[in-house]
């Protein structure tokens, strides 16, 4: 078992926003994770779809603001989605 499978969906979804976007190390916080869920989940209900890439950007960037760059590779932008609908299925027990 891989070290990424011992990590929950929130953890998981941390670390794919972070490589996906190019997050500093330490980020998003606990409360920015917060925040962007909660902006992902009300997209959807206002828009009855999944947010694309391009709009996960700017949900991502508008609750983490950060100067410099940081390059990761190796994620696959449905990954994003999927570890989301995990996220929504235990959302009762995610919440802080």
């Amino acid at each position: 078992m891989s070290a990424m499978d011992k990590l929950s969906a929130r953890e998981r979804l941390a670390h794919a926003l972070k490589l996906q976007f190019q997050l500093p190390p330490d980020r998003p916080t606990d409360n920015e994770l917060d925040a962007i869920l909660q902006d992902v989940d009300d997209f959807r209900v206002r828009h009855g779809r999944k947010a694309t890439e391009h709009e996960w950007a700017k949900i991502v960037h508008r609750h983490v603001r950060f100067e410099g760059h940081w390059r990761y590779d190796g994620l696959d932008f449905q990954d994003l989605n999927a570890l989301f609908a995990i996220i929504q299925m235990q959302a009762q027990g995610m919440k802080r």
